[in-house]
């Protein structure tokens, strides 16, 4: 692990094995190691490192809520370094991280190792069983689609460092497996469940084809099941109105769904971007 504490991207690249401390403003909070390694040659590795840690109000309502309510098994759908994963690590019982991208999956090995009630994936976990076809770029951990050609530009941070690798030639395509979800929670054994999302377009197909599975186990025969599922609003699907009121707009996406699977929008909303729905 490095001990030395850089201020620049540049120096960041020199670095062997960046590692990290994320959300130590958690810490009296959020028990246990929090560490994190990164690649010293990933813009993405860079804000969290800077930063310790990128997605502060996301973990922490991820927290709170897992606290609340016990959850056997968590699923990290677009791991990425495990921002999300190492905050409830020590609160359920079982995580599993999916990760296609190469570069990255390394890193989250490391970090997780330790732990035995850790499984990672170096699949996508999506719609179907299949191989695809997965973009990404080199420098640059956020924003690997399985459903683009070309990722969409990512947004500056502050750090004008990035600009130089929106480049054609940073971008590489590669054939990955992808695991149907439904098929994998099937074979899954738990009484409560917390999937987060962030699969960079795929998010409300995942939550589609969910849709017949969580009805079952919510109200189908049987003991039913508990559920909660964080992900991205897509803003050709979903208005914000439509997240935050779903009851106002009964043509809506998210309320038919709400109502087939009996659940709801689960309040507080920390971002009207970012959407919660559960049993």
């Amino acid at each position: 692990m490095s001990e030395k504490k850089v201020n620049n991207f540049k120096d960041f690249r020199l670095l062997e094995e960046p590692c990290v401390e994320v959300y130590k403003q958690f810490s009296d909070t959020v028990p246990g190691d929090k560490k994190l390694y990164v690649d010293s040659n990933d813009v993405r590795g860079w804000w969290i490192y800077k930063n310790a840690g990128t997605q502060d109000k996301k973990v922490i309502a991820l927290y709170n809520l897992c606290k609340k309510a016990k959850t056997d098994l968590f699923i990290d759908v677009g791991a990425n370094y495990g921002e999300f994963s190492i905050m409830v690590v020590n609160l359920v019982e079982r995580v599993m991280c999916f990760e296609p991208n190469p570069n990255v999956f390394p890193y989250l090995q490391k970090s997780f190792a330790h732990l035995d009630n850790v499984t990672l994936f170096r699949k996508a976990l999506g719609t179907e069983n299949k191989k695809c076809e997965f973009t990404f770029n080199r420098h640059y951990s956020g924003g690997g689609s399985t459903i683009t050609e070309r990722p969409l530009k990512w947004k500056h941070k502050g750090d004008g460092n990035n600009i130089q690798f929106q480049k054609e030639e940073y971008y590489d395509t590669i054939k990955v497996h992808m695991v149907d979800i439904v098929d994998f929670l099937q074979k899954q054994t738990f009484e409560s469940l917390f999937i987060k999302l962030d699969c960079e377009g795929l998010d409300w197909e995942i939550v589609k084809r969910l849709e017949g599975y969580l009805t079952d186990i919510s109200i189908g025969f049987g003991k039913s099941k508990k559920w909660r599922i964080m992900f991205e609003r897509d803003s050709k699907i979903h208005t914000r109105h439509e997240i935050v009121n779903p009851e106002l707009f009964p043509d809506s996406e998210i309320y038919k769904f709400c109502q087939k699977t009996n659940s709801t929008v689960i309040e507080p909303a920390f971002s009207v971007d970012d959407v919660i729905v559960g049993n």
